[in-house]
């Protein structure tokens, strides 16, 4: 679709508005030629730009659409990236609970789906909103098993961003 790959070449130039003017445009051809797998993407991708714009409440309209596709197609990876980014988005906002419930959501899938990097996006994230809320043995768990899987995955930014949360813990918590 010319409008995705348009899209996705204003998105990274950080001209947002004309991405999300393009992805509306995928949006509404794949509305009529009733493609709905396609439509699940042009929707996280409007959500994508709206973040981008900071029109939070925006993306948040968009990701929970194309999640609910995502649930009716059984297209489990695409709605664990979309929780993700749900949970993103509310940890943005300061709600917290909110963010951990849709980062560990997103993470169950994962693990089931057999996405290790899914996982790890998704565990780098729930380790940090545990951090935040002074879940100190959480917190450190969670950061440890994501410099475990970064590890096994060979993902040295994720490795150096563990080591760097890991520290920051006991920079944090005196231990």
């Amino acid at each position: 679709d010319v409008s995705i790959s348009a899209g996705l070449l204003n998105f990274g130039k950080g001209e947002y508005e004309k991405a999300l003017k393009n992805w509306k445009k995928s949006v509404e051809l794949a509305k009529i030629q009733n493609d709905q797998s396609r439509l699940s993407v042009g929707l996280t991708n409007c959500g994508l730009a709206n973040k981008a714009l900071g029109n939070f409440d925006k993306a948040l309209v968009y990701y929970e659409q194309s999640m609910e596709i995502d649930q009716k197609l059984g297209n489990k990876k695409s709605e664990a990236v979309n929780l993700g980014l749900i949970g993103v988005l509310y940890h943005q906002r300061g709600q917290y609970d909110k963010a951990l419930k849709s980062l560990v959501d997103a993470r169950e899938i994962a693990r089931k789906i057999g996405s290790m990097q899914l996982q790890l996006r998704n565990l780098l994230n729930i380790a940090t909103l545990y951090h935040i809320q002074g879940e100190r043995e959480r917190a450190l768990a969670s950061y440890k098993e994501s410099l475990n899987l970064a590890n096994s995955l060979g993902n040295t930014n994720v490795q150096s961003l563990s080591l760097q949360n890991i520290g920051a813990w006991y920079f944090d918590f005196g231990d």
